[in-house]
């Protein structure tokens, strides 16, 4: 019974010193980034609102990625059409005749 309880005693001391310690490193966070708890929690509750909104939030993300794809098949086709040309017309920008 004596082991149990030295055993109990010791876990509960050392979840006490990691609170302390998650508690000073919480209090640092605060100074760094000039916050408070309610302002992470209105964060919070601003970031959830948005993503249970998920059709325009995948909107503007599935927006972003086609630009994306069609940025790229841009370049490529600009690159596949002024491989053939001579060094002289793409410095130029004109087809020689």
């Amino acid at each position: 019974m004596l082991g149990l309880l030295t055993a109990f005693l010791t876990s509960f001391r050392s979840t006490l010193k990691t609170l302390k310690e998650c508690d000073k490193d919480l209090k640092a966070y605060y100074e760094e980034f000039n916050t408070t708890t309610e302002e992470l929690q209105k964060q919070l509750i601003a970031m959830e609102q948005y993503f249970a909104n998920s059709s325009s939030a995948c909107i503007d993300d599935e927006d972003d990625l086609c630009q994306v794809i069609h940025s790229i098949d841009m370049i490529k086709e600009w690159t596949e059409k002024n491989a053939s040309l001579k060094m002289g017309e793409v410095l130029t920008g004109y087809l020689t005749m």
